[in-house]
C-alpha cells in the first residue's frame, strides 16, 4: 500500500468534494425554493406558452431536494473512502452527461463539471485512494 493511500487524500478527491458538496447545496436550495413558494408563472418552463399544472414546481423541488440528498451521500462515500464511492463517482458522472446531452446547449456547463469529476477520480493518485490500493 502506498503512502498515499495510507495518509491524507490527493488533490483530486479534495476537488470532487469541493464540487459534488457545491452540486449538492444548489440542487436542495433550488429544491426548497420550487417546492415551497416558487414564484414562477404558468409558462416558466415551456417554450410554447402552454400553462403549466399547479404542482409542476412542487414535483422539480421534491425531485431537486431527492437529488441535493443523492450528491450528499455521494460526498459521504468519497469522503469516507467507501469501496463503491469509486463506482459511484463514475456512473453519476455518466448520468449526468447523457442527461444533459438532451439539454444542449444550457447541459453543456453539466457536462464540462461531470467530465471534470470523471478526470479527477481516474487520476492515479484519486482512483488509487478510492479504491484503497
Amino acid at each position: 500500500m502506498s503512502q498515499q493511500s495510507q495518509g491524507r487524500a490527493p488533490l483530486g478527491v479534495y476537488y470532487m468534494i469541493v464540487v459534488i458538496s457545491l452540486i449538492a447545496v444548489t440542487y436542495l436550495v433550488v429544491g426548497l425554493w420550487l417546492a415551497f413558494g416558487a414564484p414562477l408563472s404558468p409558462t416558466f418552463a415551456t417554450d410554447n406558452r402552454l400553462p403549466l399544472p399547479s404542482w409542476t414546481p412542487l414535483v422539480n423541488g421534491l425531485m431537486s431536494l431527492l437529488l441535493g440528498l443523492l450528491y450528499l451521500a455521494l460526498v459521504r462515500l468519497i469522503a469516507t473512502r467507501s469501496s463503491i464511492s469509486y463506482i459511484m463517482v463514475q456512473a453519476i458522472a455518466f448520468v449526468s452527461i447523457v442527461f444533459n446531452v438532451a439539454r444542449l446547449p444550457v447541459g453543456l456547463i453539466a457536462i464540462a463539471i461531470a467530465i471534470s469529476i470523471v478526470i479527477a477520480s481516474n487520476a492515479d493518485e484519486s482512483k488509487a485512494w478510492l479504491q484503497h490500493k
